[in-house]
């Protein structure tokens, strides 16, 4: 006869469940208005590279890991050895969700197996994924052709500079470098939505420039016919008489013109310097040596270059 336990001796510990029946990590709440902003700027896609951009180190070098010790942990009882998730990730993950933006993974990783498990144990789910030995533009090239969305509406996050260039150019996505060793997070899908919002700008402002640069001259307006002579009587009352006459109505076409002119002159000035600070040359030292020059990806295959002339920066547009 077996003897029964007493009261107050522990429960035996349950076993561990296999990494297939963990639950996923729990999901942060959204941000309402940085849902609001996804939305408007018309994100169709994030894409994200893995390694040092969502996780600490590479996921070669954690295959083994399966087990999740909690939402921003995936450890390998063996060898110990623990894959640390960003802790702003899931944030990132999340606002995503509440926009109803899909998720996408662009990796150079050879451990496409290991890197699928991961991301469904930390409760991540692309919607598609590049995860081989490769180029980034050419991994964002084939998201785009199987998510049939254009280049442009889509948000690439990646912590190589070399990356960051490389796509920029080639694929004219919105970028945003990674930097600070702290991972992926919330701000920098801010910094994302902004830049693209601007990159909106910037191509409607770059429609209206070269319509205002290719327009015709308006042609002088033809001088009115004289009136015939009318008998004197007396002048009605009007809102201004004098002098200030002619300047109250603005009948002056030809000085308006000359107005608007400058005006449209002072804002050329400042157009393409503005364009090349949007398009990350804020980056670049503004001191610098006689003929030295710089330039920046703008947009369909145009840069914009600045040279040193004269002790002042002068600005044009290239073809790449």
């Amino acid at each position: 006869m077996k003897r029964a336990a007493p009261d107050d001796e522990p429960a035996p510990a349950k076993r561990a469940a296999p990494d297939d029946e963990r639950a996923p990590a729990k999901r942060a709440a959204p941000n309402d208005d940085l849902v609001a902003s996804l939305k408007r700027a018309g994100v169709a896609c994030a894409v994200i590279d893995l390694d040092s951009t969502i996780w600490q180190g590479n996921i070669e070098s954690y295959r083994d890991c399966r087990v999740l010790h909690s939402p921003t942990e995936l450890h390998d009882p063996d060898s110990g050895r623990t894959l640390h998730l960003f802790p702003g990730v899931h944030e990132f993950a999340e606002a995503l969700r509440a926009a109803d933006v899909p998720l996408a993974v662009a990796s150079a990783s050879p451990a496409d197996r290991a890197a699928a498990r991961a991301l469904r144990l930390f409760g991540l789910t692309p919607v598609a994924s590049r995860v081989r030995p490769g180029s980034k533009d050419a991994h964002l090239k084939e998201l785009a052709s199987e998510l049939s969305l254009p280049l442009r509406s889509m948000l690439f996050f990646d912590d190589l500079p070399h990356n960051i260039e490389t796509v920029r150019k080639r694929c004219g996505c919105t970028c945003v470098h990674i930097t600070g060793g702290g991972g992926l997070s919330v701000a920098h899908l801010r910094d994302g939505v902004r830049r693209m919002e601007a990159s909106q700008k910037q191509a409607s402002s770059f429609s209206s420039f070269f319509k205002q640069s290719q327009a015709p001259a308006a042609a002088p307006a033809a001088a009115p016919a004289a009136a015939p002579a009318a008998a004197p009587s007396e002048p009605e009352p009007t809102a201004a008489t004098g002098p200030d006459a002619e300047d109250y109505y603005a009948e002056d076409e030809a000085a308006l013109r000359e107005i608007e002119a400058a005006d449209a002159d002072r804002e050329d000035a400042a157009f393409l310097p503005d364009m090349f600070d949007v398009n990350n040359g804020y980056g670049y030292p503004n001191e610098a040596e006689e003929g030295a020059c710089q330039s920046v990806y703008w947009t369909d295959g145009l840069m914009i270059s600045r040279c040193m002339q004269g002790g002042v920066w002068k600005y044009r547009i290239e073809n790449e």
